[in-house]
């Protein structure tokens, strides 16, 4: 449940930051050739005063719970892993933009005024204007790969709840086939050290050998290691 939220809450402030570039983009960025100096500056300098102080927030607790969401919700080599970290990649990468291109050029724009305008303003707007664009779609990115993981990835608390499950289904295999404690016990800690693939045939091993081999295998798990063949 808690890697559950965490990978939510990250999800949504990640949506949340994609936003505000996705809105400037989007209403702005693609017709801010056509405002004139003066519209520009008074454009500019209120954005910057309506998103300045939130985004200083909202970034940096966006990549924290998408790093933690990384550490809890997903398996190692899993597909939903790769995704989640690309995604934190991409963010991390739309911050940089932010912080080495973006904010220097609002820092000028902050002191500009309709008389005292640089000759090259537009120059600078034009710079401005394709690093925006840059870290919108990179933002987008990030985006769309953060949801893909959550989409098509098992989290680690259901990876959790399934070795449960296994655990106690084990457990109830021993009672009924009058395995001892101790064996079960071997059984259970060997299957926290996954390998690849399941043995076969199940020929040579005991009744409830086979048994464990069927259960296993038929849950898509990865197969323990040395789970079998010590009494």
């Amino acid at each position: 449940m808690k890697a559950r939220v965490v990978a939510f809450i990250g999800l949504f402030l990640l949506m949340l930051v994609t936003g505000v570039f996705w809105s400037t983009w989007f209403t702005l960025t693609r017709s801010i050739e056509t405002f004139s100096a003066a519209e520009f500056i008074h454009i500019e300098k209120t954005i910057i005063a309506n998103v300045v102080w939130p985004m200083r927030i909202l970034m940096p607790s966006c990549i924290l719970f998408m790093i933690l969401s990384v550490w809890l919700c997903y398996e190692r080599k899993s597909p939903g892993l790769c995704l989640s970290v690309a995604a934190v990649f991409l963010i991390i990468i739309a911050l940089l933009i932010t912080l080495m291109v973006e904010v220097p050029i609002d820092n000028q724009i902050k002191t500009w005024t309709a008389s005292t305008v640089p000759l090259d303003w537009e120059a600078i707007r034009g710079r401005w204007q394709f690093f925006h664009s840059a870290r919108t779609f990179i933002s987008l990115a990030s985006f769309a790969s953060l949801t893909l993981a959550i989409l098509f990835s098992k989290s680690g608390d259901e990876l959790r709840s399934g070795l449960l499950m296994s655990e106690n289904l084990l457990t109830e295999m021993g009672k009924y086939n009058n395995v001892t404690s101790w064996k079960i016990s071997r059984h259970v800690k060997a299957m926290r050290t996954p390998t690849d693939k399941c043995p076969g045939p199940f020929v040579g091993k005991s009744a409830f050998d086979q048994q464990i081999c069927k259960v296993v295998c038929s849950s898509g798990r990865k197969w323990p290691v040395d789970a079998l063949g010590h009494d």
